[in-house]
């Protein structure tokens, strides 16, 4: 009898809750090659070849400062840069009822934040600047900080000072077992850096409103066509590449097992 019970929940429930994952793994693979397809049958433009044309564009190019609009100063490390995300992560529960999970899923968001300044882009046939509000960030961690278990470095004290909220638990265990039991916070910061190599998808004006000719990149009609990558076009497809397919290829993986279980349990039931 418990035999049958065991081989009903693997059939009823089990199974089912592994295919379903499946099928959004694969949905999520496959939104990544499409995005991976995108990028690699479209030609990044000159910003000479700009100057011509209208409505979206992409560049790709060094990221430099404006000397009008200057730069920001990246929270944890206190470096000067175009652009910085941040988000302050406690363990699981530590957070409000609402609180959203961080990219991995395995903390919660305590406080988070983005800061930005306009910036050209230059290639070797000129320059464009561009303005970052309402842009989606694709920024590469460049500071992890997993306080206590880490020298904190005295931004991030500073910061926790006036933040009490985001302050880690008191580790009371050894710290290798408090890793592995998420008993700490953890601390990122993503910026785009003076000098770094960008992409850019975006919406060409020179209508800004600002008294001058001058082109500008923004957001156009529909915001997702915004995007800053910290990363050439070459390298942003590899990567949307590599984990969309990795992403299908473990669905059909899990999808096969599952199938071969369902029809093993159907086997026995029979």
């Amino acid at each position: 009898m418990a035999e049958i019970v065991v081989v009903l929940f693997l059939i009823i429930v089990f199974i089912p809750a592994f295919l379903v994952f499946a099928v959004y793994l694969c949905y999520l693979g496959a939104r990544d090659l499409q995005t991976f397809w995108t990028i690699v049958t479209t030609t990044p433009q000159s910003i000479d070849e700009i100057t011509a044309q209208r409505g979206p564009i992409e560049v790709e190019g060094k990221a430099v400062p404006s000397d009008e609009h200057g730069t920001v100063t990246g929270p944890f490390t206190e470096t000067d840069c175009l652009v910085y995300t941040y988000s302050a992560q406690g363990r699981p529960g530590s957070g409000p009822d609402d609180a959203r999970r961080s990219d991995d899923g395995k903390f919660d968001i305590l406080d988070e934040g983005t800061e930005y300044t306009k910036f050209y882009v230059e290639d070797e046939t000129g320059r464009v600047l561009v303005d970052p509000a309402g842009a989606t960030f694709e920024l590469t961690p460049e500071s992890y900080y997993n306080a206590p278990l880490s020298d904190t470095p005295t931004p991030v004290k500073e910061y926790m000072q006036r933040h009490p909220e985001t302050r880690p638990p008191d580790t009371l265990i050894h710290p290798v077992i408090s890793h592995f039991l998420r008993n700490h916070n953890r601390f990122v910061e993503r910026r785009l850096d003076i000098g770094d190599t960008v992409y850019i998808t975006g919406y060409k004006r020179t209508d800004t409103g600002w008294g001058t000719d001058e082109i500008i990149v923004d957001t156009g009609p529909n915001e997702s066509e915004f995007v800053i990558y910290d990363r050439s076009k070459r390298w942003t497809a590899f990567e949307y590449g590599i984990y969309g397919l990795g992403k299908v290829i473990a669905s059909l993986i899990l999808a096969i097992m599952m199938l071969i279980l369902l029809h093993e349990n159907l086997q026995y039931l029979l």
